[in-house]
């Protein structure tokens, strides 16, 4: 199966996006700069016209590639699994083989078909989209904000693994040191049909020296659609705490987690005014990574023990889709 390209005049976001796909699922692990950026000039040439390589075009358009490519390399270092080859004129896969480079590739996956892909999920491929925005998106967020907080982080996504009430999780998070006490029962202002609040993950820094509180606290929400620009923890907070909370520190802040490239240009100010931290698929992969040290000194926060549904979910999308 071959996904189609961006499309003609597509930014080099999507061009790469679509190298990185081409790559992923070729069984050379080989994808042709030329070779897109050829179908980008068929497409939008007039029929009648004469197909001519534009010598300056073309080179252009390559360097605008090889730019973006170095631009994640450059944020992602060793965690990004793709690169050029020698002539500037393949884009190669190196297997994904961490859990950074197959988060990478995770939410490159997801992020392509909501953006890019003409089809966008096949129907036979819809568990493998279930799977990934119920659980394993979950399991990444948890991770990423365990390691921005810097010591521990509570899962409230829904659904939980063990379909857990909040308040259940709230406490386990407390008795962990989140500084956030519930109550022992939702208030009566908790809506009777809520499954997480609202709020996805929290995560939580150490102690300062003296302190009885934890030096920050993150509220995060996890968006793997295309409307997140729209939905930031903000907006549940007051609800949150009204509903779940007794007490808690006001030394708070937000994270909203997407598996997009953000590219939000004059934007981008404002919708950091809204969302507080936004960390998008440049930034993820170093997260978990991050989370995975934590781990190995002994911190202990949620969703580190499913760290490896990452590495499965990749390889059984890349299976089902060759198989298509």
């Amino acid at each position: 199966m071959r996904y189609d390209g961006p499309g003609p005049k597509a930014p080099a976001t999507a061009q790469v996006d679509y190298l990185e796909m081409e790559s992923f699922l070729d069984q050379y692990g080989r994808a042709s700069v030329l070779g897109v950026i050829d179908d980008e000039k068929l497409q939008t040439e007039e029929p009648d016209e004469d197909i001519v390589d534009d010598a300056v075009q073309e080179n252009a358009r390559a360097v605008e590639i090889e730019n973006e490519v170095n631009a994640r390399k450059h944020a992602l270092g060793a965690h990004y699994p793709f690169d050029l080859d020698a002539t500037g004129d393949n884009l190669e896969y190196q297997t994904a083989t961490t859990p950074a480079q197959n988060t990478y590739v995770a939410c490159l996956i997801c992020a392509f078909l909501r953006v890019h892909g003409t089809r966008g999920w096949d129907k036979d491929l819809r568990h493998l989209e279930l799977r990934f925005t119920k659980r394993v998106f979950q399991t990444v967020g948890t991770l990423v904000l365990a390691a921005q907080a810097g010591r521990g982080a509570i899962s409230l996504g829904w659904p939980r693994l063990v379909n857990e009430p909040i308040i259940a999780a709230l406490k386990r998070g407390w008795q962990r040191g989140s500084t956030i006490e519930p109550h022992e029962t939702p208030t009566w202002l908790a809506p009777p049909a809520d499954k997480d609040g609202g709020i996805d993950v929290i995560g939580w820094s150490d102690w300062p020296y003296g302190s009885q509180i934890a030096e920050s606290i993150i509220l995060g929400q996890l968006a793997s659609g295309m409307n997140w620009e729209g939905k930031s923890v903000r907006d549940f907070i007051d609800t949150f705490r009204q509903s779940y909370v007794r007490t808690w520190p006001e030394n708070r802040t937000m994270a909203t987690v997407i598996p997009f490239r953000r590219t939000n240009g004059p934007k981008a100010a404002s919708l950091d005014i809204r969302h507080g931290a936004v960390f998008d698929r440049l930034s993820l992969p170093t997260k978990v990574a991050e989370a995975e040290a934590l781990a190995a000194q002994g911190r202990v926060f949620d969703e580190i023990e499913n760290v490896d549904s990452i590495r499965q979910w990749v390889d059984d999308y890349r299976t089902a889709v060759l198989a298509l």
